[in-house]
């Protein structure tokens, strides 16, 4: 792998990490400000919004 096909790799996961990055983050600081935000039922009930939301969207 030369150093072009390096930079073309690095280009395309830099704003994926970037992402999960901000991600975390905002996790983070809304476990802070409000701290039943990562427990595991708030997590589940998300999980089953998502999952409905999911399903519609498939049609």
């Amino acid at each position: 792998m030369n150093t072009n096909e390096r930079s073309l790799t690095y280009k395309k996961i830099m704003p994926l990490i970037l992402v999960y990055a901000v991600m975390v983050g905002l996790s983070i600081v809304a476990n802070f400000l409000n701290p039943g935000f990562l427990s595991l039922s708030h997590i589940w009930t998300i999980v089953r919004q998502m999952s409905f939301l999911g399903i519609v969207c498939i049609g």
